[in-house]
C-alpha cells in the first residue's frame, strides 16, 4: 500500500510544482542546443557539397550516412568532444538540479516562491550532492565486477557454437542485468540524496551507506516503486513515438511539429523526475522510522 500512496504522492508533487519540470527543461534545451549547432556543423561539412543529401528528408539515403561517417572526421572529433564535455559539466550541474528540486518537496514554502526556495537548497545541499558523485564509485566498481561475473559464467553456459537459440536468449540474459545494476545503483543514489536533504546529513558516505542498507532492507518494495514510475516513463515513451510514426517528415510543417513534439516528450521526461522524487521521499517518510 505504502508504494501505491507514495507514487500518487508523486504525481500530486509533480502537478503541483510544473516549474521544476520546466527549469529541468531549460537545461536539457541548453545542453542540447549546443550538441545541436556542432553536430549541424559536421553534417554542412560532410554534405553541404554533396548531392547525397538532396532527398535526405524524403527517404532513406546510405549514402548521405556513409559520407558524414567518413567525410568529417574533424568534425565529428568535434562532436565527440562536445558531448564528452557536456557530460562532465551535467555532472556539476545535477547537484543543483537535485538539490533544488529537493529542497522545495522536503521544506515548505514559508516565505518566497519557487525560484527562492529552488536556489536556496541548490546552494545548501550542492557541496553534499556533489560528494556523492566520486562516493557512488563505491557502488558503480561492485556494480561492474558483478556484471563482469555474470558475463563469464553467461559465456561459460554459451560456448557450444550449436546452441545459437541459448546465445541469443544469453544476450538478453546480459542487457536486463546490466539495466538492474545500473538502475539499482541510481536508486540508491536517489535515496541517499534524499538523506541528505531530509535528514541534514553531512557525510556524503554515511548518507550512502544508510540507502543502501534501506534499500537492501526494503527492497521488494523500492524496487517495485522505482519500476512502476519506469513503466509512468515508458508509457509517455511510447505515446510520443506512436504519434511520432503517424506522420512523414517530408515538408518543414511536419519538421516543426516532430520538433514540438520532441519538446514535449523532454518536458514528460523532466515532469517524471519530479515525481520520482516526490514519489521517493514519501516512500522514505513512510518507511525509515
Amino acid at each position: 500500500m505504502n508504494v501505491i500512496n507514495s507514487y500518487s504522492k508523486g504525481i500530486q508533487d509533480a502537478l503541483l510544482r510544473p516549474k521544476a519540470a520546466i527549469v529541468l527543461w531549460l537545461v536539457n534545451a541548453a545542453f542540447a542546443a549546443l550538441v545541436y549547432f556542432v553536430a549541424a556543423g559536421a553534417v554542412v561539412s560532410a554534405l553541404g557539397r554533396s548531392l547525397a543529401a538532396d532527398d535526405l528528408l524524403s527517404r532513406s539515403n546510405v549514402d548521405a550516412l556513409f559520407e558524414l561517417l567518413t567525410g568529417s572526421g574533424a568534425a565529428l572529433s568535434a562532436l565527440w568532444t562536445i558531448v564528452l564535455v557536456l557530460l562532465v559539466l551535467y555532472l556539476f550541474v545535477s547537484p543543483l538540479l537535485y538539490g533544488g528540486i529537493l529542497h522545495d518537496l522536503v521544506r515548505p514554502r514559508d516565505r518566497g516562491g519557487f525560484a527562492q526556495s529552488f536556489w536556496a537548497g541548490a546552494g545548501r545541499f550542492y557541496g553534499r550532492f556533489f560528494r556523492l558523485v566520486p562516493a557512488s564509485l563505491v557502488l558503480w566498481v561492485p556494480a561492474a565486477i558483478l556484471f563482469i561475473l555474470a558475463g563469464l559464467v553467461l559465456d561459460s553456459l554459451g560456448r557450444d557454437p550449436l546452441k545459437e537459440q541459448l546465445n541469443f536468449y544469453l544476450t538478453f540474459v546480459r542487457i536486463l542485468l546490466a539495466l538492474f545494476l545500473f538502475f539499482l545503483v541510481k536508486m540508491i543514489l536517489d535515496y541517499a540524496r534524499i538523506r541528505i536533504a531530509a535528514a541534514e546529513t553531512r557525510s556524503a558516505l554515511a548518507a550512502l551507506a544508510w540507502a543502501a542498507a534501506f534499500v537492501l532492507r526494503k527492497f521488494w518494495k523500492t524496487l517495485a516503486l522505482y519500476y512502476v514510475l519506469g513503466l509512468t516513463a515508458l508509457a509517455g515513451a511510447a505515446a510520443y513515438l506512436g504519434i511520432q510514426s503517424l506522420f512523414g517528415k517530408t515538408t518543414m510543417r511536419a519538421v516543426l511539429f516532430g520538433f514540438l513534439l520532441t519538446q514535449l516528450h523532454i518536458l514528460w521526461r523532466s515532469w517524471i523526475k519530479v515525481v520520482y522524487q516526490g514519489a521517493q521521499l514519501r516512500f522514505y517518510a513512510q518507511e525509515s522510522f
